[in-house]
Formats: structure tokens, C-alpha cells, sequence
């Protein structure tokens, strides 16, 4: 997964690679247990905008690969 949305990670200022892969893992565990994007917004889960548009990447590739049952 990390390797089809990295590119758009790139563009964040001041984004090292360690973090970069640190904020990638959480926010894929908190992608797979289905925790909305503004839910998560709500509850201060984010520092910036930033971390906000990663995750909402991260989301949408996760439900996209997810089975509808």
C-alpha cells in the first residue's frame, strides 16, 4: 500500500522519510478499523492539514481494496 500512495506524501514540507513511514502505519491501522476521516478530524487526531490529506488517502485506498460484503 505504501508504495501506490508515497508519491503523494512527497509534497509535505518538512516530511522525513521515518516519519513519513510512522504516520503511514498508524494511519493505516486507524484506516482499517474504519474510523472516518472527519470523525477522526473532530477529535483532534491530526496536527495539521497535512497529516488530514495523507490520511483521507490512506482511507479512501483502504475502503477501495476492502470486499463489500
Amino acid at each position: 500500500m505504501a508504495h501506490k500512495t508515497s508519491g503523494a506524501f512527497k509534497k509535505i514540507p518538512g516530511m522525513t522519510k521515518a516519519k513519513q513511514t510512522l504516520l503511514l502505519n498508524k494511519f493505516t491501522r486507524m484506516a482499517k478499523k474504519g474510523v472516518h476521516p472527519d470523525k477522526a478530524r473532530k477529535a483532534n487526531m491530526f496536527k495539521n492539514n497535512d497529516e488530514f490529506a495523507m490520511y483521507q488517502v490512506v482511507y479512501n485506498t483502504v475502503r477501495r481494496k476492502k470486499p463489500s460484503a
